[in-house]
Protein backbone atom coordinates (compact mmCIF):
# COMPACT_ATOMS: atom_id res chain seq x y z
CA UNK A 1 0.00 0.00 0.00
CA UNK A 2 1.27 3.48 -0.93
CA UNK A 3 2.50 5.71 1.80
CA UNK A 4 3.95 9.37 1.51
CA UNK A 5 3.72 11.87 4.18
CA UNK A 6 3.65 15.94 4.02
CA UNK A 7 6.99 16.91 3.82
CA UNK A 8 8.75 20.46 4.73
CA UNK A 9 12.17 20.63 3.09
CA UNK A 10 14.58 22.48 2.47
CA UNK A 11 17.28 22.18 -0.64
CA UNK A 12 20.45 23.56 -0.62
CA UNK A 13 22.68 23.27 -4.35
CA UNK A 14 26.07 23.53 -4.12
CA UNK A 15 27.74 25.23 -7.23
CA UNK A 16 31.04 24.32 -8.64
CA UNK A 17 33.86 21.54 -8.60
CA UNK A 18 37.05 20.99 -6.96
CA UNK A 19 35.69 21.74 -3.24
CA UNK A 20 38.26 21.41 -0.78
CA UNK A 21 37.32 18.44 1.53
CA UNK A 22 36.55 20.89 4.69
CA UNK A 23 33.68 22.44 2.44
CA UNK A 24 32.46 19.04 1.86
CA UNK A 25 32.38 17.85 5.27
CA UNK A 26 30.51 21.22 6.21
CA UNK A 27 27.67 20.03 4.10
CA UNK A 28 23.97 19.43 6.05
CA UNK A 29 23.39 16.01 6.46
CA UNK A 30 19.85 14.30 4.49
CA UNK A 31 17.52 13.97 7.75
CA UNK A 32 16.03 10.76 7.75
CA UNK A 33 12.21 10.19 6.89
CA UNK A 34 11.56 10.24 10.64
CA UNK A 35 13.11 13.38 11.39
CA UNK A 36 11.41 14.93 8.51
CA UNK A 37 8.17 13.60 9.80
CA UNK A 38 8.58 14.74 12.74
CA UNK A 39 10.16 18.63 11.57
CA UNK A 40 6.25 18.45 9.42
CA UNK A 41 4.32 17.63 12.63
CA UNK A 42 6.55 20.55 14.75
CA UNK A 43 5.35 23.21 11.69
CA UNK A 44 2.13 22.03 11.96
CA UNK A 45 1.72 22.10 15.78
CA UNK A 46 2.67 25.87 15.60
CA UNK A 47 0.78 27.03 12.60
CA UNK A 48 -2.74 25.35 14.94
CA UNK A 49 -1.63 27.06 17.84
CA UNK A 50 -0.86 30.98 15.97
CA UNK A 51 -4.21 30.37 14.58
CA UNK A 52 -6.30 29.37 18.33
CA UNK A 53 -4.45 32.73 19.27
CA UNK A 54 -5.24 34.85 16.01
CA UNK A 55 -1.99 35.38 15.16
CA UNK A 56 -1.10 35.59 11.83
CA UNK A 57 1.14 31.91 10.81
CA UNK A 58 2.04 31.26 7.08
CA UNK A 59 2.63 27.12 6.48
CA UNK A 60 4.30 25.67 3.81
CA UNK A 61 4.17 21.87 2.53
CA UNK A 62 5.85 19.74 0.12
CA UNK A 63 3.82 16.99 -1.26
CA UNK A 64 5.34 14.56 -3.25
CA UNK A 65 3.17 12.90 -6.28
CA UNK A 66 4.11 8.96 -6.74
CA UNK A 67 6.54 10.28 -9.51
CA UNK A 68 8.04 12.24 -7.32
CA UNK A 69 7.03 15.65 -8.65
CA UNK A 70 6.76 18.10 -6.01
CA UNK A 71 3.28 19.87 -5.23
CA UNK A 72 3.75 22.85 -2.89
CA UNK A 73 0.73 24.64 -0.62
CA UNK A 74 1.04 27.64 1.39
CA UNK A 75 -1.33 27.91 3.73
CA UNK A 76 -1.47 31.87 5.10
CA UNK A 77 -3.42 33.26 7.81
CA UNK A 78 -3.64 37.13 8.20
CA UNK A 79 -5.03 36.64 11.64
CA UNK A 80 -8.32 36.35 9.99
CA UNK A 81 -9.06 34.63 7.08
CA UNK A 82 -7.10 31.34 5.70
CA UNK A 83 -5.91 30.88 2.24
CA UNK A 84 -4.11 27.92 0.43
CA UNK A 85 -2.06 28.38 -2.97
CA UNK A 86 -1.62 25.18 -3.96
CA UNK A 87 1.30 24.96 -6.88
CA UNK A 88 1.40 22.26 -9.33
CA UNK A 89 3.85 23.90 -12.11
CA UNK A 90 6.41 21.73 -11.46
CA UNK A 91 4.06 18.03 -11.90
CA UNK A 92 4.73 16.78 -15.66
CA UNK A 93 1.18 14.62 -15.58
CA UNK A 94 -0.72 17.27 -13.68
CA UNK A 95 -2.79 20.15 -14.27
CA UNK A 96 0.70 22.43 -14.01
CA UNK A 97 -1.54 25.47 -12.44
CA UNK A 98 -1.75 27.81 -9.32
CA UNK A 99 -4.84 27.63 -7.60
CA UNK A 100 -6.30 29.51 -4.90
CA UNK A 101 -8.75 28.80 -2.21
CA UNK A 102 -9.96 30.50 0.74
CA UNK A 103 -10.85 28.82 3.42
CA UNK A 104 -13.45 29.29 6.38
CA UNK A 105 -11.88 27.62 9.41
CA UNK A 106 -9.41 25.34 10.78
CA UNK A 107 -10.58 21.93 12.56
CA UNK A 108 -9.58 19.35 14.17
CA UNK A 109 -11.68 16.27 12.62
CA UNK A 110 -10.05 13.34 14.57
CA UNK A 111 -7.73 12.98 17.43
CA UNK A 112 -4.55 15.81 16.44
CA UNK A 113 -5.34 15.56 12.69
CA UNK A 114 -6.48 18.71 11.00
CA UNK A 115 -7.86 19.99 7.87
CA UNK A 116 -9.17 23.10 6.25
CA UNK A 117 -12.95 23.32 6.12
CA UNK A 118 -14.69 25.15 2.72
CA UNK A 119 -12.28 25.86 1.04
CA UNK A 120 -13.81 27.46 -1.77
CA UNK A 121 -12.79 29.15 -5.27
CA UNK A 122 -14.90 30.23 -8.09
CA UNK A 123 -18.07 28.66 -7.15
CA UNK A 124 -16.07 24.97 -6.09
CA UNK A 125 -16.41 24.09 -2.17
CA UNK A 126 -13.64 21.30 -0.70
CA UNK A 127 -12.25 20.42 2.26
CA UNK A 128 -8.25 20.60 2.55
CA UNK A 129 -6.63 17.98 4.62
CA UNK A 130 -3.34 19.25 6.67
CA UNK A 131 -1.98 16.61 8.91
CA UNK A 132 -1.59 15.41 12.24
CA UNK A 133 0.47 17.29 14.63
CA UNK A 134 1.54 14.36 17.10
CA UNK A 135 2.94 10.80 16.07
CA UNK A 136 -0.02 8.43 15.82
CA UNK A 137 -0.01 5.54 18.52
CA UNK A 138 -2.20 2.47 18.67
CA UNK A 139 -4.37 4.01 21.92
CA UNK A 140 -6.96 4.67 19.21
CA UNK A 141 -7.88 3.34 15.82
CA UNK A 142 -5.25 5.01 13.04
CA UNK A 143 -6.87 7.28 10.66
CA UNK A 144 -7.63 6.44 7.03
CA UNK A 145 -6.94 9.00 4.46
CA UNK A 146 -8.14 9.08 0.72
CA UNK A 147 -5.24 9.69 -2.10
CA UNK A 148 -6.40 10.48 -5.61
CA UNK A 149 -4.78 12.49 -8.25
CA UNK A 150 -1.71 13.88 -5.91
CA UNK A 151 -4.07 14.79 -2.80
CA UNK A 152 -4.91 14.00 0.43
CA UNK A 153 -8.20 13.85 1.73
CA UNK A 154 -9.39 12.80 5.34
CA UNK A 155 -12.33 9.83 5.81
CA UNK A 156 -14.48 10.32 9.09
CA UNK A 157 -14.06 8.02 11.48
CA UNK A 158 -17.94 6.34 12.78
CA UNK A 159 -18.25 3.59 15.16
CA UNK A 160 -15.78 1.66 16.21
CA UNK A 161 -14.24 -0.97 18.92
CA UNK A 162 -10.65 -0.90 19.80
CA UNK A 163 -8.72 -3.53 22.21
CA UNK A 164 -5.55 -3.34 23.52
CA UNK A 165 -3.54 -5.72 26.25
CA UNK A 166 -5.53 -4.50 29.32
CA UNK A 167 -7.81 -1.86 28.10
CA UNK A 168 -10.61 -2.34 26.03
CA UNK A 169 -12.99 0.65 24.72
CA UNK A 170 -16.19 0.82 21.90
CA UNK A 171 -17.51 4.16 20.93
CA UNK A 172 -20.82 4.57 19.35
CA UNK A 173 -21.59 7.11 16.56
CA UNK A 174 -23.80 8.65 13.59
CA UNK A 175 -24.70 6.67 10.99
CA UNK A 176 -21.96 7.19 7.92
CA UNK A 177 -25.02 9.11 5.71
CA UNK A 178 -25.83 11.39 9.02
CA UNK A 179 -22.16 11.71 9.42
CA UNK A 180 -21.44 13.09 5.74
CA UNK A 181 -24.49 14.94 6.20
CA UNK A 182 -22.68 18.07 6.48
CA UNK A 183 -19.55 17.36 4.67
CA UNK A 184 -18.08 18.47 1.25
CA UNK A 185 -17.67 15.90 -1.62
CA UNK A 186 -14.66 15.14 -2.81
CA UNK A 187 -14.34 16.23 -6.55
CA UNK A 188 -13.04 13.56 -8.21
CA UNK A 189 -12.62 12.64 -12.14
CA UNK A 190 -14.98 9.20 -13.55
CA UNK A 191 -12.65 6.24 -13.65
CA UNK A 192 -10.12 7.25 -11.75
CA UNK A 193 -8.48 5.48 -8.83
CA UNK A 194 -8.99 6.16 -5.23
CA UNK A 195 -6.29 4.89 -2.58
CA UNK A 196 -6.53 4.13 1.21
CA UNK A 197 -3.67 5.38 3.06
CA UNK A 198 -3.81 3.83 6.35
CA UNK A 199 -1.86 5.65 8.53
CA UNK A 200 -0.16 3.22 10.69
CA UNK A 201 2.32 0.00 10.40
CA UNK A 202 -0.31 -1.73 11.99
CA UNK A 203 -2.78 -2.99 8.66
CA UNK A 204 -6.22 -4.47 8.75
CA UNK A 205 -6.59 -8.53 8.22
CA UNK A 206 -9.51 -7.54 6.06
CA UNK A 207 -10.77 -4.52 4.93
CA UNK A 208 -14.56 -4.06 3.26
CA UNK A 209 -16.22 -0.63 0.85
CA UNK A 210 -19.85 -0.42 0.64
CA UNK A 211 -21.64 2.10 -1.52
CA UNK A 212 -24.65 3.39 0.49
CA UNK A 213 -27.70 4.65 -1.72
CA UNK A 214 -31.01 5.06 0.28
CA UNK A 215 -29.70 3.60 3.29
CA UNK A 216 -28.60 0.49 1.94
CA UNK A 217 -24.98 -1.17 1.77
CA UNK A 218 -23.76 -2.34 -1.49
CA UNK A 219 -20.86 -4.32 -1.43
CA UNK A 220 -17.94 -2.58 -3.90
CA UNK A 221 -15.14 -4.84 -5.67
CA UNK A 222 -11.33 -2.82 -4.64
CA UNK A 223 -8.75 -3.08 -7.45
CA UNK A 224 -5.45 -2.95 -6.08
CA UNK A 225 -6.58 -2.25 -2.84
CA UNK A 226 -8.68 1.04 -3.99
CA UNK A 227 -11.21 2.30 -5.47
CA UNK A 228 -12.38 3.06 -8.99
CA UNK A 229 -14.44 5.65 -9.20
CA UNK A 230 -17.89 5.09 -11.15
CA UNK A 231 -17.93 6.54 -14.88
CA UNK A 232 -21.16 8.47 -14.59
CA UNK A 233 -21.73 12.03 -12.62
CA UNK A 234 -22.99 12.51 -9.34
CA UNK A 235 -22.39 12.20 -5.58
CA UNK A 236 -22.11 8.90 -4.30
CA UNK A 237 -21.24 7.89 0.05
CA UNK A 238 -18.96 5.32 0.96
CA UNK A 239 -18.79 3.15 4.16
CA UNK A 240 -15.06 1.44 4.26
CA UNK A 241 -14.59 -0.89 7.21
CA UNK A 242 -11.43 -2.38 8.59
CA UNK A 243 -10.80 -5.45 10.92
CA UNK A 244 -7.91 -6.05 13.11
CA UNK A 245 -7.34 -9.65 14.42
CA UNK A 246 -7.46 -10.68 18.40
CA UNK A 247 -3.30 -10.22 18.82
CA UNK A 248 -1.24 -9.78 21.88
CA UNK A 249 0.90 -8.02 20.17
CA UNK A 250 -0.95 -4.66 18.47
CA UNK A 251 -4.14 -3.51 18.81
CA UNK A 252 -7.04 -4.66 17.05
CA UNK A 253 -10.84 -4.27 16.79
CA UNK A 254 -13.32 -3.25 14.14
CA UNK A 255 -13.36 0.45 12.68
CA UNK A 256 -15.56 1.82 10.17
CA UNK A 257 -14.68 4.90 8.18
CA UNK A 258 -17.17 7.11 5.80
CA UNK A 259 -16.46 9.53 3.01
CA UNK A 260 -18.13 11.13 0.27
CA UNK A 261 -16.95 11.94 -3.60
CA UNK A 262 -18.96 13.69 -6.81
CA UNK A 263 -17.70 12.47 -9.83
CA UNK A 264 -17.35 15.20 -12.31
Amino acid sequence: MRRFGLILVSLFFLAGCNLPDTAVKKLPTKLSQEQLIKQQQKNLKGFVKKVEEKETAILTINNFTIEGAPITETINFDGEKLTVKRDSTKDPFGSKEIVTYQCEKLEEVSKDIYQLNNCSKEGELIDYYLGNITEQTDEEPPAILLEVAGKRYTTFRGAYCWSKVGKSTCVDHAGPLETLADKNPIKVPANTQIMFNIQSDNLPNTVNLYDLKHDQQTAVTMQDEGLITPKEKGVYYYSYEAKWEKSLSHAYGDVSFAFVIEVE
